[in-house]
């Protein structure tokens, strides 16, 4: 499944990372490396709580945050039957 939302396209396969491992999120370092009018990163410290997040809205983060480079996100999760 993907979305699309702002001009942003993502691809949402269903979650994200969970300490079972049941969801994974991945993404470029266009997220990480998004910096703001002040300078400021967005830095590693807040990849713990981005990667609970919907692909869409992690993307959607950074670029408000300021990033105008590339930014890759997909996450993927175990379907239960």
């Amino acid at each position: 499944m993907s979305c699309i939302r702002n001009g942003i396209t993502a691809v949402c396969a269903g979650a994200w990372p969970t300490a079972t491992f049941e969801r994974l999120a991945l993404l470029s370092d266009g997220v990480p490396e998004a910096r703001a009018d002040s300078g400021e990163l967005y830095g590693f410290d807040r990849l713990p709580n981005l990667t609970l997040m919907p692909a869409c809205d992690i993307a959607e983060g950074a670029q408000r945050f300021g990033q105008g480079d590339d930014i890759t996100v997909l996450t993927l999760a175990i379907a239960e039957n």
